[in-house]
């Protein structure tokens, strides 16, 4: 029974469910600190948080999938973010008629900072790179199984 395999019941699971409530909570409100500080929108840095330069361009469905939203909600804020100068609308490389929204360099200097923010109020680099591993290996995990 202590191997590993069975599942846990509730009074093994509850404590958990509690752990990563208070983590995402406090979480939640380093973010929203850091946004306070650049004067961005949730909704913006939610969607700032998607725009990984690194990654491939999402199109916009895409995006207002991950973000659960309506496409017209990720037009709206790209108007603005736009307009802001932190990002443009492009043809999707594979895809013309389909739209992708790319950072600006200021778009990208800007969703930097926000990201050395939240690392710098998270606890988690006072993890090990082993345990740093063993979360990520945890939360991947957790995320495959929904």
């Amino acid at each position: 029974m202590g191997n590993g395999s069975t599942t846990a019941g509730p009074d093994r699971v509850l404590p958990l469910l509690q752990q990563l409530f208070e983590v995402s909570a406090a979480l939640n409100v380093e973010v929203g600190k850091a946004l306070a500080e650049f004067d961005v929108s949730g909704s913006a840095g939610g969607l700032l948080w998607l725009l990984d330069p690194d990654r491939p361009p999402l199109r916009m469905r895409e995006i207002a999938r991950s973000l659960g939203c309506d496409p017209s909600n990720v037009t709206l804020m790209g108007d603005k973010l736009e307009e802001a100068g932190l990002l443009v609308r492009r043809p999707h490389p594979d895809d013309k008629r389909s739209r992708v929204l790319e950072l600006t360099e200021s778009g990208r200097h800007l969703r930097q900072r926000l990201l050395d923010r939240v690392v710098a109020a998270t606890p988690l680099p006072t993890l090990t790179v082993r345990e740093q591993d063993q979360l990520r290996h945890l939360l991947a995990k957790l995320s495959n199984a929904s």
